[in-house]
């Protein structure tokens, strides 16, 4: 019989509320990357939504891991320049195809961790530069 646990109902919707805050500072820190203006709350809303619908079928499908926003990929924006949302689509379908064919995922495994290192590092400080920017107006 399935019982309901309110300390771990709590927990995740803690978690979730906090993923939700970061979302909404990730859609303005990506719009102020791409010099585009501020997303209208109706967007926010629909990205939300689509964040909560993906949350909720990971969850049915085994997972329980919630879709959120990755911020790494706006210092990926701001380093690259690239704000296309189908440059964005083709490089989910090249990974979720190097996910299937795993010999290639092999040899990109071989990449050095420094020069993932060095990769993750520009983009935090990427990242990080948006942030203060966007504390300072």
């Amino acid at each position: 019989m399935p019982t309901f646990n309110i300390s771990l109902f709590l927990a995740y919707l803690l978690s979730a509320m906090t993923s939700v805050f970061e979302s909404v500072g990730d859609y303005h820190a990506a719009a102020r990357i791409s010099q585009e203006r501020a997303p209208p709350s109706h967007a926010i809303n629909r990205g939300i939504l689509a964040e909560g619908f993906g949350s909720f079928l990971s969850g049915l499908l085994g997972p329980a891991v919630g879709m959120t926003t990755h911020t790494e990929n706006i210092g990926v924006i701001g380093v690259t320049k690239v704000a296309s949302r189908w440059t964005m689509v083709v490089a989910g379908v090249l990974l979720i195809l190097l996910g299937v064919c795993t010999k290639i995922g092999a040899i990109l495994s071989t990449v050095p961790d420094p020069l993932v290192g060095g990769i993750l590092a520009s983009s935090m400080a990427m990242v990080v530069g948006v942030a203060v920017s966007n504390l300072q107006t």
